[in-house]
């Protein structure tokens, strides 16, 4: 929030730094917010997907003792 307020858009300033670009108006943070919520379920899809293959790939390596 204190970066929309001490910046214009489209230059680095504020509280950015160079390769970090922070959303520079209310629509883009309210964007990212439904960004995010909209892809948690694909992400935990896939956590789960990895490590459901992870589990199944161990029980066929031989464990060393």
């Amino acid at each position: 929030m204190v970066h929309l307020v001490l910046c214009d858009s489209s230059q680095v300033q504020g509280l950015e730094i160079h390769g970090l670009d922070l959303p520079d108006s209310f629509g883009e943070l309210i964007t990212s917010g439904i960004l995010v919520i909209l892809l948690q379920p694909v992400y935990n899809m896939v956590s789960h997907f990895i490590q459901a293959r992870l589990g199944i790939m161990s029980k066929f390596v031989p464990k060393v003792s």
